[in-house]
């Protein structure tokens, strides 16, 4: 992660700081290891970036979105996807390309940003809003009480 002030790709960008708390941090990491065994991460980044885009909820469908990876996706994993592609486009390539190319694979992010077609600090910038959205996203599931069925010890019928 970038601490404030600090200059991560020695491009001359400033990257003010930026934390999300643990929950949201582990569940993005879990939502990324499940997308990198979706991606099968092993190709150059153009044909990444391309998958990434065209696995986009809806990306090549007209109409209602039928593309569904609940399979694939699980616990806190599958919360994240489902955040994900209710995103707009840049800030869900930012967050992805950061959680599952940068993170393990090393790949610098003025690359990442390059291939999205965005400047090094805007890529910074999504991706925090990405972050956010994630973030206000698992809060807000968290503050929805759950229903219990009546008869149920702790209901309160």
């Amino acid at each position: 992660r970038q601490g404030g002030g600090q200059d991560p790709e020695g491009v001359g960008v400033k990257i003010p700081s930026r934390n999300i708390d643990a929950t949201t941090q582990h569940a993005i990491r879990l939502w990324a290891f499940q997308r990198r065994r979706l991606l099968a991460v092993d190709a150059p980044l153009p044909s990444l970036l391309g998958r990434i885009k065209d696995q986009a909820e809806g990306a090549s469908q007209p109409g209602r979105l039928r593309q569904r990876w609940a399979e694939v996706y699980t616990g806190d994993g599958l919360v994240v996807q489902r955040i994900m592609v209710t995103m707009a486009e840049v800030p869900r390539l930012a967050v992805t390309c950061h959680y599952v190319l940068i993170g393990p694979y090393q790949v610098p992010a003025h690359q990442i940003a390059e291939e999205i077609g965005i400047t090094t600090r805007e890529y910074w910038r999504q991706k925090g809003v990405g972050e956010q959205i994630i973030e206000s996203g698992l809060k807000l599931l968290d503050a929805v009480p759950t229903p219990r069925a009546p008869g149920i010890a702790g209901s309160d019928a």
